[in-house]
């Protein structure tokens, strides 16, 4: 098991990745309860594939877990299962030294971590990823929130956990269709930050794809230090953090036009990658070989690269809700070359209207 430091000012952690079976990865949640009886915040899949393992390393330390089971599912990551889930909490007589345990991928990490933040105006919380997304990105970096109808995160708060753990061989679980989704992440991480983890993801995407232990526990590890690194230079994303939304904004805006049904996160990330890739080769940020390389990573993971046609009304009207805008105008991640992006507001019709163009 590897510890990553996220060495924040006020509210530093660690983030443990366990990489074996073998691994007593629930070690790192005893340390964190100190003898205390968790909640633990999951769903009814994750619950039957991933708790069991949970509960019998706990178990072995006589701890023995409540269990709230929130429905699974983008669209129920809403105020609605907010409430729902604080009522519940109430009835198991949580109270601020209560500790929250968030056992699932990125839904139960967003909406679990706002329900532990705003429960009693904050209770202590550890993030358990199943999902590769999970493990790779929303875990990490206290992002905290539920959608709108309008749009989604658009309800949140910044809250760090006291510890994260990502369990490598819990991707095991997943579908195939979970895990490649998850890929979209971890693109996003090579073309931002690192060309030899996307070189890495491209090579090896077959191997990986069959859940390579080893290859997903080194893209794991690396793709956490990277969003580490971030999150500490600039915890609440006010200049660089931002950088960790490329294939975002149009990943979100198709997101939220299939009503979150049509794909998964890190599918909707990966059209998003190929729209950013092309507008940034349009509007002279980089060659049309570099967008080209983003195009090829992406298709290869297994994962679409061409957006839906909707008109350009609805294109922008779900844009302009992105919780990225500032004064009116989104603050777009453009490529320059694989490893390296810059940051650069534009007003949503015009976003639009080059996308129009190319697509």
């Amino acid at each position: 098991m590897q510890t990553i430091a996220v060495n924040l000012p006020r509210d530093g952690y660690a983030i443990h990745v366990s990489g074996s079976q073998d691994d007593d990865w629930t070690g790192a949640v005893a340390d964190f309860l100190q003898g205390r009886v968790p909640v633990v915040l999951t769903n009814p899949k994750v619950a039957k594939l991933c708790l069991p393992a949970l509960k019998k390393g706990l178990a072995r330390r006589k701890i023995v877990p409540k269990i709230i089971l929130l429905p699974d599912g983008e669209r129920f990551k809403n105020l609605e299962t907010v409430t729902a889930a604080h009522r519940k909490l109430v009835k198991l007589g949580a109270d601020r030294t209560t500790p929250v345990l968030l056992l699932g991928g990125g839904v139960i990490g967003d909406l679990g971590g706002f329900v532990a933040a705003t429960y009693l105006r904050g209770v202590p919380f550890v993030q358990i990823g199943t999902t590769l997304v999970a493990q790779v990105d929303s875990s990490i970096g206290g992002k905290l929130g539920v959608d709108l109808p309008e749009g989604k995160n658009l309800v949140g708060v910044f809250g760090q956990p006291k510890a994260v753990i990502s369990h490598v061989p819990f991707l095991k679980t997943l579908p195939r269709r979970e895990l490649v989704g998850g890929l979209g992440e971890v693109v996003k991480y090579g073309v931002i930050r690192d060309p030899e983890l996307f070189e890495n993801v491209r090579l090896n995407l077959p191997k990986i794809v069959k859940g390579d232990e080893g290859l997903l526990f080194e893209i794991v590890r690396r793709s956490a230090a990277i969003k580490a690194e971030v999150v500490v230079a600039d915890e609440k994303e006010s200049s660089l953090r931002m950088i960790l939304n490329f294939g975002h904004t149009f990943g979100h805006a198709l997101e939220r036009l299939t009503h979150y049904r049509k794909y998964h996160h890190g599918e909707a990330v990966g059209i998003g990658m190929v729209v950013a890739a092309r507008l940034s080769e349009r509007l002279g940020f980089c060659s049309k070989d570099q967008a080209e390389r983003v195009r090829e990573a992406v298709a290869a993971a297994g994962l679409p690269t061409t957006a839906p046609r909707y008109p350009k009304e609805r294109w922008q009207a779900a844009l302009e809700v992105d919780k990225k805008s500032r004064g009116g105008m989104i603050h777009f991640v453009f490529m320059k070359r694989v490893g390296d992006v810059v940051t650069q507001p534009i007003a949503p019709k015009e976003l639009v209207k080059h996308f129009e163009d190319l697509n």
